[in-house]
């Protein structure tokens, strides 16, 4: 409790913290000269001093970077709040700024033909990229789908014999790895977040090694959308329904899920059936709930 005084206090609470100030001292927080008349405050600064029960509660705002200074190449960039550059100070987000170059890739083009090969990595920015692994005689599984804010590339420099393909029209932010190195090496906060995103891609791999080897072609394939919709859906106009554009072709999705093209279409065709999802054609699905839609995949009771 703050000493005695002739004159009156007032408890000001912002976060967990309790601050006792004087009407002069509230007056000069609010850019008012000492000189100024009190009376310019509202008359509700002037009453008797607030019990500390009573005392008002400020949350603290989450942190989200300014991107008031940001260099003009990261003006209107779509993913500075959620991907890894939101973690950079000034100083390294205008490095990353003028080492970085802008791609775009077509639908079905791989990505190393837009010169994303072993000494580059890239900020997917729009669109999904598939990750896929070939087999000697042509077979092939998709192991990966990747969504913006994620990190396309090879961190380490080694070839990881992945075949990076856009499944729609895919934007790029492409960093030569060596820079991208050195702005990590000054940045820790960097580092932490390039990890989280690795971690968070190694969760999903799991994910779908438990789908593939233990769920149903049901659940596969509700599975499927359950993570797509995590990534892009879309609210719809009617409440609690969702908008989500596939990546994928029935024929990927069988590819990625390893089932046949009937089966997924079959599958499909039976969640609509049973009113947690609508589609009018093979790119749009209207998710009608998306905690029927959880269900189904199994991994709820």
């Amino acid at each position: 409790m703050p000493a005695a005084s002739s004159k009156p206090s007032y408890l000001v609470g912002y976060g967990l913290v309790g601050v006792y100030l004087t009407p002069a001292d509230i007056a000069e927080s609010i850019n008012f000269s000492r000189q100024e008349p009190l009376s310019r405050l509202s008359a509700a600064a002037c009453a008797a001093p607030t019990p500390r029960s009573t005392a008002m509660h400020i949350a603290p705002k989450p942190h989200l970077p300014s991107t008031l200074h940001d260099p003009a190449a990261c003006q209107g960039c779509e993913v500075r709040r959620s991907g890894i550059c939101r973690v950079l100070d000034p100083d390294n987000l205008s490095q990353m700024a003028r080492v970085s170059s802008r791609r775009v890739v077509a639908r079905g083009e791989p990505i190393h033909r837009v010169g994303l090969d072993d000494d580059v990595v890239a900020n997917l920015l729009g669109g999904a990229v598939s990750l896929a692994r070939c087999l000697p005689d042509g077979r092939q599984q998709i192991v990966g789908l990747q969504f913006p804010p994620s990190l396309v590339g090879n961190f380490v420099g080694v070839d990881d014999g992945l075949d990076t393909v856009a499944r729609e029209t895919v934007r790029l932010c492409v960093i030569p790895r060596h820079d991208f190195e050195t702005i990590i090496s000054r940045s820790p906060e960097l580092e932490h977040a390039v990890l989280h995103q690795v971690g968070l891609q190694l969760d999903e791999a799991r994910t779908w090694l438990l789908a593939i080897g233990r769920k149903s072609a049901s659940e596969r394939v509700a599975t499927f959308l359950d993570m797509v919709a995590r990534h892009r859906a879309v609210p719809a106009e009617e409440g609690g329904e969702y908008i989500l554009h596939l990546p994928l072709s029935r024929g990927a999705m069988a590819d990625f899920l390893g089932l046949t093209i009937e089966t997924v279409s079959r599958k499909m065709t039976e969640l609509r059936r049973t009113g947690i999802i609508d589609f009018s054609d093979a790119t749009t699905v209207r998710i009608l709930s998306r905690q029927r839609l959880k269900s189904a995949t199994g991994d709820v009771p």
